[in-house]
């Protein structure tokens, strides 16, 4: 939506649809349409591989489009769809933007639109076997590879809704990329033949997207929680067993953060379509063709299902919260428990350098007596042929004495000194007070004396 104003406002749609590279492969690109005219007042489907039908007069019509992304091998006809149904470039935009949420309205002299993206992370899941149920590994899009690490996946649910509303009030919704609960929901809609009210209020078609849109992204957090339940108990059995050793090389890590990195995109698209019922609810009765007066009743009963619409979306919302939470406490305790296994490491060392030092000490009386024994300290001398031996000592091994005891008692307490040194708070200030006490100490002796 923007003051300016453009010649061609999808010049950047089509620029990304050039520089699509040929390789990938769509779908054709074929219209699914509905509607109710004149000529058909009970409504009929039809196929067609472009958009001029749509230039006919309908009193309601929905289309399904293929998704709105730039291709460059149907550009002319999406360019046309948008031209004839007056998409604005915002729509467009949009698209090229991934936006995660968007309401816009336009109104002109013709008429109004409305559109809104819808954008959602999708979980697929896959058990084989008696192996749990886990996330089945999708690529991003065409093109891409598929990931190697666990509960990986990189799809997506991508829709988009455009409805445009005539001031003679003639509707058309245009679903791109509906997924099959769309289709199937509007299937149902129209087999009902409930369309009468939508020249009330066309904002009755957009509560029908957001019913089937609820059932898609409540289903998504419903197989979250069915992948994530296998790996909480895993846990959990890993902080009740005793006899599990290396746990950093068992505990999930990568699957626990892949599970958390989904509920924060599952939230997101939560959060964004509370925020599309909010947007419905305030330009509910706004459109140029409706009567307030007669229609309320109406319009009041769409107003309490957009509300009812929002409370299923904040019940979602809720459950996907406490699956969060339970996330974070499944990694933290991961956590724990590796660092409490580390911990024992670390003091299974700690008891083996006791269990050497104790040996050392052991045998460290024998070692010393074999050291000065066999050293230049004392002198033996055969005699008889080697049967009797005299062992004399040298003026060194006094000396050795004299140098080693104090050499020994210095470094005993220069060891007491440093120990004492760094486990006391405040060295300083215990060592000024010793230092004060002993000076009282002698002051006090000396004043005795003098007496």
């Amino acid at each position: 939506m923007s003051w300016t104003h453009r010649d061609s406002p999808h010049d950047a749609f089509a620029q990304e649809a050039t520089q699509t590279p040929i390789t990938i492969a769509f779908p054709q690109w074929m219209l699914n349409i509905w509607e109710v005219s004149h000529d058909h007042p009970e409504g009929r489907w039809y196929l067609e591989p472009n958009a001029q039908c749509l230039r006919q007069k309908a009193s309601l019509r929905i289309v399904f489009a293929p998704l709105d992304l730039p291709r460059r091998d149907a550009l002319a006809q999406t360019l046309e769809l948008f031209d004839i149904l007056h998409i604005p470039g915002d729509f467009t935009k949009e698209r090229l933007q991934s936006v995660s949420h968007s309401f816009g309205r336009s109104t002109d002299r013709n008429g109004s639109s409305s559109w809104f993206h819808f954008l959602c992370k999708n979980i697929d899941i896959k058990q084989d076997g008696s192996n749990p149920p886990e996330v089945d590994n999708r690529a991003a899009t065409m093109g891409y590879h598929l990931s190697t690490l666990p509960q990986a996946d990189y799809s997506w649910h991508r829709a988009g809704f455009f409805l445009r509303v005539e001031n003679d009030g003639s509707t058309t919704l245009v679903c791109f990329g509906a997924m099959p609960r769309i289709r199937q929901r509007i299937n149902e809609f129209v087999a009902a033949k409930a369309w009468q009210h939508v020249v009330t209020d066309p904002y009755i078609l957009f509560d029908l997207l957001f019913e089937a849109l609820y059932f898609e992204v409540d289903d998504t957090v419903w197989k979250m929680n069915t992948v994530f339940g296998p790996l909480e108990h895993l846990i959990l059995e890993y902080a009740n067993s005793k006899n599990i050793r290396k746990m950093s090389s068992k505990i999930p890590f990568a699957a626990m953060h892949n599970c958390a990195k989904h509920i924060i995109h599952i939230a997101e698209a939560i959060d964004s379509c509370i925020m599309l019922v909010d947007a419905t609810l305030r330009n509910v009765g706004n459109h140029e063709h409706t009567r307030p007066t007669t229609n309320e009743p109406i319009l009041k009963q769409l107003r309490e299902t957009l509300q009812y619409r929002r409370s299923l979306f904040g019940s979602s919302q809720l459950r996907l919260n406490s699956l969060q939470k339970r996330i974070d406490n499944a990694i933290t305790l991961s956590f724990n428990l590796v660092t409490q296994q580390d911990s024992m490491v670390m003091i299974q060392d700690s008891n083996s350098m006791k269990v050497i030092a104790a040996i050392t000490m052991i045998f460290l009386p024998t070692t010393g007596v074999a050291t000065v024994v066999g050293s230049q300290l004392f002198l033996s001398d055969p005699h008889d042929g080697g049967k009797t031996w005299d062992v004399m000592l040298t003026p060194l091994f006094w000396t050795m004495w004299w140098i080693s005891i104090p050499l020994t008692i210095f470094v005993v307490l220069l060891a007491i000194i440093w120990h004492w040194w760094v486990h006391t708070e405040a060295p300083v200030v215990e060592v000024q007070q010793v230092i004060k006490r002993a000076a009282t100490f002698s002051s006090s002796n000396t004043k005795k004396l003098d007496k």
